[in-house]
């Protein structure tokens, strides 16, 4: 069967084919709207990915968010599947050659993550935000 596409305001529905000309209603005849297409992300808005980690050397160490918030999508389940994939994968500046990794969930939207070097341990942190103003 081919459908056709109706569009009402910024909804869009797929309809079967009909002989007749076609009704527009904000709500399709079977009751319940397509599926919207995705958004695409506004820089400013939406959810984020922050990565907390000590940056520089010796005395001028600091602890700051680097690299800047990352766009991690519009809902906060993909922000949070994308930092878990950051807690896992992310390298961070310090130590310079990690041996091993061990993450820990603080709550649903933050991982700490302890990194063992060769002869220091670093942490970092992963959290999810959005971004309000």
């Amino acid at each position: 069967m081919i459908c056709r596409q109706i569009t009402y305001g910024s909804s869009a529905y797929l309809t079967p084919p009909d002989p007749e000309k076609p009704t527009m209603t904000a709500t399709p005849p079977w009751g319940t709207p397509a599926a919207e297409e995705p958004q695409p992300l506004v820089p400013g808005r939406g959810y984020f990915t922050i990565v907390e980690q000590l940056t520089g050397s010796g005395d001028s160490m600091t602890w700051r968010v680097d690299p800047e918030p990352i766009p991690a999508g519009h809902s906060r389940e993909e922000a949070r599947a994308a930092a878990l994939h950051l807690a896992r994968t992310f390298q961070p500046r310090h130590p310079f050659s990690p041996k091993d990794r061990t993450i820990f969930r603080v709550d649903e939207d933050s991982y700490l993550v302890v990194v063992v070097g060769l002869t220091r341990t670093f942490h970092f942190r992963v959290t999810v935000a959005e971004r309000l103003t």
